[in-house]
């Protein structure tokens, strides 16, 4: 029996995959290694679940014959350890994605539009920057290895503040700095693809309806969506980066301008995921079916009215915030789907 080895086992994409993988292809057998105190994948009876089982320890039992790294600290020791029974990029692409000031250049020399940014190394190039950032502006690591954190400042006297807490989040060895950049406010979408040995097998694009926190976070609902210049983007992008596996290329959409403009490039699984699967795209199957050999035809068909909504992860949370709890309504929609 062929063994799929699931990793990060109670983030709620990874319980979509462990279902959908086990609708889609049940002579597989499914091992989760969770590390969770709460081991919420236990509770679906999808998987045999390793118990308070690191990803080093589950990856050196090499009691697998394939392994799907889900969360983003999983990928670089896959990459380690067991390099040839997963689907991912070659490590210079994944290192290229870790890093956004890299991604940024890697999308300018592509054509693909960005928010006005601006690499800071360290707190003494604070005086550079004064009278050349936009504000409201956004601070975040350049590179997602060293910490993850996103802050927003309306002025100068903010920005030196979040400045200030951003470099002591990262410590005195960062070598990578902080990215400012322009706020762009506008619609939140995503094009997603499972690629080939660098060729595209499998699109999705979805548009974010709302998230949590409402001032920038996970999507709480989001809907099926289709554009040929987010398609185009997104495909340039991962073409040039020779890409293999699946990718989220997220993007937000400018209203007066009409335009699209890249935010991140993420080597992983998504969040969203199962906003696609239910769609008809059912990228875990697809992934485990290349791995095995078969050969698949490119796609990109799937249901453009599906909806996904997760209330008990955040979205309830929005509406509470916002003051929109009629939209509550919105769930008995026949197109709506939830978790």
């Amino acid at each position: 029996m062929f063994r799929v080895l699931v990793t990060s086992g109670s983030y709620k994409h990874s319980i979509a995959i462990q279902k959908y993988l086990k609708i889609s292809i049940p002579d597989i057998y499914l091992i989760v290694q969770d590390d969770s105190k709460l081991n919420f994948s236990r509770l679906y009876g999808y998987a045999n679940v390793i118990k308070r089982c690191s990803l080093e320890e589950a990856l050196l039992a090499n009691d697998f014959d394939m392994v799907i790294p889900v969360g983003a600290k999983d990928i670089l020791p896959t990459l380690k350890y067991v390099r040839e029974k997963a689907i991912l990029p070659s490590e210079e692409s994944i290192r290229v994605c870790f890093n956004k000031y890299q991604t940024i250049q890697l999308a300018k020399t592509c054509g693909v539009p960005v928010p006005f940014s601006i690499h800071l190394k360290s707190l003494k190039e604070i005086e550079k920057v004064k009278g050349i950032v936009k504000f409201p502006c956004v601070i975040k690591p350049s590179s997602e290895l060293e910490a993850k954190f996103v802050f927003y400042a309306n002025n100068q006297k903010e920005l030196n503040y979040y400045l200030n807490q951003s470099f002591k989040i990262l410590g005195e060895n960062s070598q990578h700095g902080v990215i400012l950049q322009e706020y762009i406010s506008g619609m939140g979408v995503g094009f997603f693809a499972l690629y080939k040995k660098g060729n595209p097998v499998r699109i999705f694009m979805h548009q974010r309806l709302r998230e949590w926190p409402i001032s920038g976070g996970a999507s709480t609902a989001a809907k099926a969506f289709y554009s040929d210049k987010l398609k185009n983007y997104g495909l340039t992008l991962l073409n040039t980066l020779n890409w293999n596996g699946v990718a989220m290329v997220e993007f937000k959409y400018k209203y007066d301008e009409e335009e699209f403009y890249l935010i991140e490039v993420n080597h992983k699984f998504w969040g969203s995921l199962e906003l696609a699967l239910r769609a008809g795209v059912n990228f875990p199957a697809d992934l485990v079916r290349i791995f095995r050999g078969e050969s698949l035809s490119y796609s990109e068909n799937y249901n453009i009215n599906q909806h996904f909504y997760w209330p008990l992860d955040g979205d309830i949370l929005n509406l509470v915030k916002t003051k929109r709890l009629y939209l509550i309504r919105e769930y008995f929609n026949p197109n709506v789907s939830t978790c």
